[in-house]
């Protein structure tokens, strides 16, 4: 951000008073009734000059005229009235002069290209030289009249036209302090503006603006120039807004995060209700969300919804919203927010995450059927074609599925589940595992029986599940893989489907029971148990559990405790059997009061 952006919205009203000696009709004038022969001489040049159809040779007639009239001027022969009247009579002669040539016509005005370096100072032409000369010969004559302080703005503007800041700020300096009722101040204050903007002298533009909105008095009925240093005071809080944005973020400071917050609430408030107020007020709520100041940052989001419903960014800002309530854990607002913003927003990336995050907060909320809403609005609006969108709903799907069984709706978890697309489950080895296990699951229509199916699974689903396993034998995940598949042959051999052969079984659960892993290792204990109790050895099933328990963590530890118990009584129970039972009239022992 430039502040010069904003202030060279007066550069038409420049271009127009920098060319005044270009344009326009002759500048006529009532004749001197002098009798004195150099004015008489002066007024015959003038007529000449006025009657010359020839605008190349009436460009020469008038140069003598003022020359001439210039001339009586720097003589100091006559009274000061009439000394006045012949240095104006040469301007006006010289400014015809440059008005009929057909020579002049180009404008050094600065080009787009030069507003991004600061001007030099260039050579002054002739001509406009002997304009400077001329303004020196009136003043030297008239330096108090309103005419003479028409005079020096005129000298200011051809020296600020040949950026010749340096002597032009001055004078502009001196009009706006000296004669602030005269009608160029309005236009000096402009041009000075606009000046140490095309210096880049920044702190004197924005100390100028800041003077000038202070002063209501000289202010008072100049819209334009009330309107130009407003911009002015704008883009300089606008910007002073950005460098506490800047070193929020490197420093990480919420009290820092704070004041930009209020910087940017400064801006928007210079001018309530202007249209582009919206994007003050969302740097606002972004700087408030990030330092923590949750009311603030809903204050600013309401601003944004109130004075802004058709920006765009009002839309960004329930993003924002919905965001910041899910941080706070107000998890239904956090929702709405974010499914209004994925309603309005459908077509872009950022739809399929908010609608993502909707239905995880409606999911902890425990609103599966909202949450299946949101995955139903997923499919049917964004960029279905596009692979993060596709990555997005099978994420969905799945959480979706793992509610459903959480809350005991297995056939529904089935249905969904036979929507994954397991091609979407390379990313991650951990989804891979995930997805694995909760397919298997879900392809169960029964609650699994320390983690074993008691009935006949959905192959589909099974073979989901396998897709979504298979990878996991090339990784340290390999273990795991193995016994979940050998789990499934397991399940065959127990409910009678498949004869296979329980010895090969045990010898691969064995093999596991030495993996790495603790949690395999206590699960082919486990498994190695129930095939011992299928073959009707209830020994080897005790030994394999008492090993899970000696090493197992959770659940593995409390499956194999609760099958152990099942096999042989705890030995408290022994113990208690083996002790005397007390007689009648003895005292209750502590453990049995308590029993």
């Amino acid at each position: 951000m430039q502040i010069g952006s904003c202030a060279r919205i007066a550069i038409s009203l420049v271009v127009t008073l920098c060319t005044v000696v270009h344009a326009g009709p002759k500048y006529n004038r009532k004749a001197s009734t002098s009798a004195d022969p150099a004015v008489v001489a002066a007024e015959k040049l003038w007529q000449a000059a006025a009657a010359e159809p020839d605008q190349r040779l009436a460009s020469t007639a008038w140069e003598a005229a003022s020359e001439a009239f210039f001339a009586i001027a720097r003589a100091r022969k006559l009274p000061q009235a009439e000394l006045a009247d012949a240095a104006f009579a040469g301007l006006l002669a010289l400014k015809n002069a440059l008005n009929v040539d057909p020579r002049v016509r180009t404008d050094p005005r600065t080009s787009a290209e030069d507003f991004a370096k600061v001007p030099t100072p260039k050579p002054i032409p002739p001509r406009e030289a002997k304009m400077l000369e001329g303004f020196v010969t009136y003043l030297s004559v008239d330096s108090t009249s309103d005419e003479a302080i028409g005079v020096k703005f005129l000298r200011a503007n051809i020296l600020r036209r040949w950026n010749h800041f340096a002597e032009a700020t001055p004078i502009y300096l001196e009009i706006l302090e000296r004669h602030r009722t005269h009608e160029v101040a309005e236009y000096s204050a402009n041009l000075l503006l606009d000046t140490y903007n095309r210096q880049q002298n920044y702190v004197a533009l924005v100390e100028l603006a800041e003077r000038l909105a202070a002063d209501t008095a000289f202010m008072a009925a100049k819209p334009d120039l009330a309107d130009t240093v407003r911009k002015i005071r704008i883009t300089s809080m606008r910007r002073q807004a950005e460098q506490l944005e800047k070193r929020a973020k490197e420093d990480r400071d919420l009290a820092t995060y704070d004041r930009c917050g209020e910087a940017y609430l400064a801006v928007a408030d210079q001018t309530p209700g202007a249209s582009e107020n919206d994007e003050p007020l969302y740097n606002a709520l972004v700087c408030f969300q990030e330092g923590g100041s949750v009311d603030r940052a809903r204050a600013a989001a309401a601003r944004i919804e109130k004075q802004h419903p058709t920006s765009k960014l009002r839309v960004r800002a329930l993003a924002r919203r919905g965001k910041l309530e899910g941080d706070v854990g107000n998890y239904k607002e956090a929702a709405s927010l974010l499914e209004q913003y994925a309603a309005l927003f459908s077509g872009e990336k950022d739809a399929a995450y908010a609608l993502a995050d909707a239905m995880y907060y409606r999911l902890a909320l425990g609103d599966v059927v909202r949450a299946e809403h949101d995955l139903g609005l997923l499919l049917r609006t964004g960029r279905p074609t596009s692979t993060s969108h596709a990555n997005i709903a099978t994420d969905m799907r799945m959480r979706l599925v793992a509610a459903h069984v959480a809350q005991g709706q297995r056939q529904r978890a089935a249905i969904i589940a036979r929507d994954i697309n397991p091609g979407r489950w390379d990313r991650f080895v951990e989804q891979q595992t995930v997805a694995g296990a909760l397919l298997l699951n879900v392809s169960c229509a029964v609650a699994l029986v320390d983690e074993l199916c008691p009935r006949r699974r959905d192959e589909v689903l099974v073979g989901f599940a396998r897709r979504a396993l298979d990878p996991l034998r090339a990784t340290v995940h390999a273990d795991a893989a193995k016994r979940i598949v050998l789990d499934l042959e397991l399940e065959r051999v127990l409910i009678g489907r498949r004869a296979t052969n329980p010895d090969f079984l045990a010898d691969q659960y064995r093999a596991l029971a030495k993996s790495t892993d603790p949690n395999v290792r206590a699960a082919a204990r486990a498994r190695l148990a129930r095939l011992a109790l299928h073959a009707k050895r209830p020994a080897v099933a005790v030994s394999e559990l008492d090993a899970c328990i000696a090493e197992a963590q959770m659940p593995w530890f409390q499956i194999c405790e609760r099958e152990r118990a099942k096999l042989e009584p705890k030995p408290t129970d022994r113990l208690r059997e083996r002790l005397p039972k007390p007689s009648a009239g003895d005292a209750p022992t502590a453990t049995e009061m308590l029993r």
